[in-house]
Formats: structure tokens, C-alpha cells, sequence
């Protein structure tokens, strides 16, 4: 048995390093919002706060996947390339992220549908308090 799964790991080192990595690094996010929002206030947890901690968490995304799951070996301008690969496909999906929001916006939102009424009520009276940012709820 455990021979199997040290075998399972083996073969899947790579997307289980980048799984627990990212994991990471989203909890880096998540904790760097609420130290800016507790020691600089909403205003700017939302503003440079989140400038500060998006590159923040770019570096530490592309330093883990550089060490230990793609563990690459690249030097110099090589370093530097791959170093500016990385950061233009996560500005990239900075991007993308924005406009899905943007269109969100400009729709009207979204409707929450769900077989269950009572778990539909929870779930929408929840997203209309959730923080969205810039002073907006939900």
C-alpha cells in the first residue's frame, strides 16, 4: 500500500507540488489582505495594499514553481526570461480576471439557483454581505 501511493506521488510530483504551492500562495493573499485591511484600513487594503500583495504573491508563486516544482535549472538571461514569461501569463490572468469582473458589472450580476429554497436563501443573503471591494458588498 505504501509502496503504491510513494509511487503515486512520484508520478504526480509535479501537479501535486504546483496544487500545494498555489494553495500557498493563495493563502499568502488571503493574509496579506487582512494584514494591509487591519494595519492601513479597507481603503487601501483595496487600493495599493492589493498592488503590494499581488506582487507579493507573483514572486513567491514564481520562486516555489522555479525551486521545487519545476525545479528549473535555468541561469542568467535564461533566469530572466523565463522570470518575465512567468510574470506577463500572471498579469495576463490578472487581465482576464479584470474584465470577468468588469462583465459581471455591466450585466447586472448573477442569479444563485439552487433545488433547495432554504440553502438558496442563505446563499444569496450571504453574497449580498460578502466584501467585493472598493466599499461595495455583494
Amino acid at each position: 500500500m505504501q509502496n503504491k501511493l510513494t509511487e503515486l506521488v512520484k508520478k504526480y510530483r509535479e501537479p501535486i507540488a504546483y496544487l500545494f504551492f498555489g494553495g500557498l500562495a493563495t493563502l499568502l493573499n488571503i493574509v496579506l489582505y487582512v494584514l494591509f485591511k487591519t494595519l492601513f484600513g479597507y481603503e487601501a487594503a483595496n487600493s495599493w495594499g492589493n498592488v503590494a500583495d499581488n506582487v507579493l504573491c507573483i514572486l513567491f508563486a514564481y520562486f516555489t514553481n522555479r525551486i521545487w516544482v519545476f525545479r528549473s535549472k535555468a541561469h542568467g538571461s535564461a533566469a530572466l526570461r523565463e522570470f518575465g514569461s512567468f510574470v506577463a501569463c500572471r498579469l495576463g490572468t490578472l487581465v482576464v480576471d479584470a474584465a470577468i469582473m468588469k462583465l459581471i458589472r455591466l450585466t447586472g450580476g448573477f442569479a444563485v439557483v439552487c433545488g433547495e429554497k432554504q440553502a438558496e436563501l442563505e446563499l444569496r443573503q450571504f453574497l449580498r454581505r460578502v466584501d467585493v471591494g472598493r466599499a461595495q458588498r455583494g
